[in-house]
């Protein structure tokens, strides 16, 4: 029995592109020091400066709260709306920020690992995520994504 391969191995450009517009959503966007961040995201103050330095990747989860896609407000601003996942992902320019709720599922729910990089969640997600990110979403979601649209809305 072998090591368990992954299904997108990690591409070193990939992972830059994600550290730089982390960063850029931590300054920018949230307006916040690396401690201020770390705070509102429940990790160290090294685990941000770690993913911003490429030194680590950002991990889904992390990514899903400093996306505000989790359904509830973060952070000292009064916006609640979440910012765009391929954007993140340096996929897109533009929106920077959504419009409306865009609630990605927890890993429990996918049934994915807790460890997940958020560059492998939007390689194998990518068609999903670009249909809820155009100025009309109208994906067709999976039952495991409807989970976080129940209890944001119930």
């Amino acid at each position: 029995m072998g090591v368990p391969r992954l299904q997108h191995p990690p591409n070193v450009e990939t992972e830059r592109r994600i550290s730089l517009r982390f960063r850029e959503l931590r300054e920018e966007e949230h307006c916040l020091s690396q401690t201020g961040f770390a705070e509102m995201l429940g990790v160290s103050r090294d685990t941000i400066a770690n993913i911003e330095a490429c030194r680590a990747p950002l991990r889904y989860q992390v990514a899903r709260r400093a996306l505000n896609a989790e359904g509830q407000h973060r952070g000292p601003s009064p916006v609640t709306w979440p910012f765009n996942p391929l954007w993140l992902a340096g996929e897109s320019e533009f929106p920077v920020q959504m419009d409306w709720p865009l609630l990605l599922p927890d890993t429990d729910s996918l049934k994915l690992p807790q460890a997940l990089r958020f560059s492998e969640f939007v390689a194998t997600h990518r068609s999903l995520l670009a249909a809820l990110t155009t100025d009309v979403p109208a994906p067709d979601l999976p039952e495991t994504w409807l989970q976080a649209y129940l209890a944001h809305w119930l």
